[in-house]
């Protein structure tokens, strides 16, 4: 499931981050830490060595939102995993940029795990405000409006709210989509929010 989450929240970022900021605006020498530091992670797999070189990147220019998305995501490979660190990344995210909404969903999921659910519920909800106003404005044909109706389903199954996202199914069956990822999101559509928090926490294991 939480390869499932990170996909989507990828999915959506990866757009978002990459006209973040002009490339001449960006530090040439934190550019170059950071591409040394995804080559570690991607083609290496030392996760631990590429944030520990990303964190240069980091130093060298704060407003960087690719380092912290690249950061954020070998965060996500690594046991123990470590929330605090995931958590901290995630804020400097919003810092930068405030009305991406899966920043706000990834860090609720991140609150339940932590069992802090105050926090969980208002990133959350958070998280539904800012699905909803993206979602009025785009088309339904557009692949980013079916990763964001995903993004918009898991949020309210994690906020308690099932019925509501049971309720988009027929919307989902009328997309035209891939087969397989409909049918992994009709999947975890049915999946109730306990079961959901059951998987989540067994991967951290």
């Amino acid at each position: 499931m939480r390869n499932l989450i990170l996909f989507l929240f990828l999915a959506l970022s990866a757009c978002s981050t990459s006209s973040s900021k002009p490339k001449d605006t960006i530090n040439p020498q934190a550019r170059k830490l950071l591409d040394s530091g995804a080559n570690e992670g991607i083609h290496k797999n030392d996760f631990k060595k590429a944030i520990f070189i990303i964190d240069q990147a980091i130093k060298l220019d704060s407003n960087y939102l690719a380092a912290y998305s690249t950061k954020f995501s070998f965060l996500g490979m690594i046991r123990p995993y470590d929330k605090d660190k995931a958590l901290n990344t995630l804020q400097n995210m919003i810092r930068i940029r405030p009305t991406i909404p899966e920043y706000y969903l990834y860090s609720g999921i991140l609150y339940i795990e932590k069992g802090d659910s105050l926090m969980a519920d208002k990133y959350l909800s958070l998280a539904k405000v800012y699905i909803d106003k993206i979602l009025d404005t785009m088309s339904k044909s557009n692949i980013a409006y079916q990763v964001l109706l995903s993004d918009k389903a898991y949020t309210l199954i994690l906020k308690g709210e099932e019925e509501k996202a049971r309720a988009m199914e027929n919307e989902i069956l009328e997309l035209k989509m891939d087969s397989l990822y409909r049918a992994e999101f009709l999947g975890f559509l049915r999946k109730s929010r306990k079961e959901i928090i059951d998987s989540l926490l067994k991967q951290d294991m």
